[in-house]
């Protein structure tokens, strides 16, 4: 009996937090699959998006030369592109690394970030000043969340 009563208000708690969540979030008018920040770092999410595929490539093309991280779903989009890269290269974010791997990653980061008209440290800095609406989008998207477990899982098997 009172593993009903856990459950049951396990279960109440998790609704409430995601009917919490979802108010939370300000809808703008920006168009269909963009994110926007808002002032109390809350984002704009588009329910339609949730549970689809995404062509990587075609988001890597989409986002060549843009010169500035203009929203949070641009800059989730490149945070999966880098750690995929690194991936690729079997660099597990996890590991420790000899001098020369160090200068391998750092000219990689370099030209992976120059793609997209960008420096790393402006990377970073979206990064450290939009940390809240980063997670929010991350766990608000199921795709997003499905691509970085997968990553993150390779990384751990290296």
């Amino acid at each position: 009996m009172k593993k009903k009563i856990f459950i049951t208000l396990l279960i109440c708690f998790l609704l409430f937090s995601l009917t919490l969540l979802f108010y939370s979030c300000n809808k703008k008018s920006t168009g269909e699959d963009e994110y926007q920040l808002e002032e109390d770092d809350s984002i704009d999410i588009v329910v339609s998006s949730k549970g689809t595929e995404i062509d990587w490539e075609a988001e890597k093309e989409k986002l060549k030369g843009i010169g500035k991280i203009n929203n949070v779903k641009d800059f989730c989009t490149i945070m999966v592109l880098w750690r995929k890269e690194l991936d690729k290269k079997e660099y597990n974010l996890l590991g420790t690394y000899t001098e020369e791997e160090k200068v391998k990653i750092e000219e990689l980061k370099k030209s992976f970030f120059t793609f997209f008209g960008i420096t790393s440290d402006e990377y970073e800095q979206y990064a450290n000043d939009n940390k809240n609406a980063i997670d929010q989008f991350i766990l608000s998207n199921p795709v997003y969340q499905n691509a970085l477990i997968s990553i993150q899982g390779a990384e751990s098997q290296n």
